[in-house]
């Protein structure tokens, strides 16, 4: 154990320096969270999901879905969607017209089906 006087003057947070020590500590904090959120984010996009169109069933990766924010297959994909949680589900649709839309967000091109 180190004497007291060897370890520095101690000041409890928001005291004797102003709320300053506080401010930083939230910052940083704020900072690591943002840095994990990001990191997990970042490995869910190699994640493989399973969609079932009317029986035909379709896998791609999440980061695939990613590519058109705001779209129903997006926000699927977004925390807390049932696709990155479940990790497939299924959808009462034309499967050759899907097929056709996977397409779209793999190429950024429109293939008429």
């Amino acid at each position: 154990r180190l004497p007291e006087s060897s370890m520095g003057p101690t000041t409890p947070l928001g005291k004797g320096s102003g709320s300053g020590g506080l401010a930083k500590l939230q910052s940083a904090a704020k900072k690591v969270a943002a840095s994990a959120n990001k990191e997990n984010r970042l490995l869910q996009n190699d994640k493989i999901v399973t969609i079932n169109v009317s029986g035909k069933l379709f896998q791609t990766y999440v980061k695939t879905l990613r590519r058109l924010p705001g779209t129903l297959l997006a926000r699927m994909v977004e925390p807390g969607g049932v696709l990155l949680q479940a990790g497939h589900t299924f959808l009462d649709r034309n499967d050759v017209a899907f097929h056709a839309i996977l397409c779209y967000y793999r190429t950024d091109r429109l293939v008429k089906p």
